[in-house]
């Protein structure tokens, strides 16, 4: 009996592909999971727009665009004073997604990278490549811009709700910041590690699911799940493309459980069992325990 356990245990490991295609999940349509390009560990935006957006409506917050003016005196000594300190940066990434825009000096030209040794670093203070900031004014051509600069603006998707900062706050420094931005804010958002964290549990949920690794994906899935109420509804959606390899796994080891249990109820239970608690805190893994529960009643 126990080797025929063993074969039956192996056997709702090889495949993840689900045998009765009229028995497969709900939401055929469902698109295959797209890896995801988690944030990596550059702080700014830089040009890509496009991620910052996706980024702020995850969250629920706003892109905080800084503006400098490209050589002004004003802006070098601010820089040099705040983006390269901590707890200012950890400010702006706590309450939205930034960015920075450099505008065109009175010259009307905007720096170049600066060669040191062999490689090019930025001149501006905090930046280490200039395409960690963006050039553009596409974030900020419908607001009005003072004459004294930096600046700092609370930016939405709809233009009309984008908003400046007070103009002295961002000479005030951290504290002044988070102060500001804790009132303007009706509700706690999910921070930027809460959501690299999101977007790297699901990744390696599917990079498991590529390796067979199924338990160590179904850690992942549970973890990325625990976090999901904090974020925006499309990430739900991303999630359930994560986990649809893994519901199909599950699907086929409780039919397997159920045919085992026509010959062999003892092993059909402890292999429905196995389905409970590798799945625990999934829904297979629910509707396996459930069952667990009704046959032993």
């Amino acid at each position: 009996m126990i080797s025929a356990l063993i074969l039956a245990m192996s056997l709702m490991t090889q495949s993840s592909q689900v045998e009765d295609p009229s028995q497969s999940p709900p939401n055929p349509a469902l698109a295959p999971y797209v890896k995801l390009s988690p944030p990596d560990d550059r702080f700014w935006v830089g040009a890509d727009l496009n991620a910052a957006w996706i980024e702020s409506k995850d969250r629920g917050t706003p892109i905080i665009a800084i503006v400098l003016r490209d050589g002004d005196p004003i802006c070098d000594s601010w820089t040099q004073q705040h983006l390269i300190d901590p707890a200012f940066r950890k400010v702006l990434e706590k309450h939205g997604v930034p960015a920075l825009i450099s505008l065109p000096g009175s010259n009307g030209k905007i720096h170049e990278p600066k060669q040191v040794e062999d490689d090019q670093e930025c001149p501006i203070a905090g930046f280490e490549k200039c395409d960690q900031h963006s050039t553009g004014e596409v974030l900020i051509k419908d607001l009005p811009l003072p004459t004294l600069l930096p600046m700092i603006y609370l930016i939405d998707e709809d233009p009309k709700k984008s908003i400046p900062i007070p103009q002295e706050i961002p000479f005030r420094g951290a504290p002044a910041l988070e102060e500001y931005l804790s009132k303007s804010s009706k509700d706690k958002k999910p921070n930027r590690t809460q959501y690299r964290f999101l977007l790297k549990h699901l990744d390696r949920a599917w990079e498991y699911d590529q390796q067979d690794e199924f338990e160590k994906g179904c850690r992942e899935l549970v973890a990325a799940k625990r976090l999901l109420p904090l974020f925006s509804p499309r990430l739900q959606e991303v999630w359930d493309q994560a986990y649809a390899p893994y519901r199909g796994m599950g699907i086929q080891m409780i039919r397997r459980s159920k045919a085992a249990m026509k010959t062999n109820h003892l092993m059909g239970m402890r292999m429905l069992t196995r389905v409970a608690k590798t799945m625990a805190d999934l829904p297979e893994g629910e509707r396996a325990r459930h069952m667990l529960n009704a046959y032993q009643k």
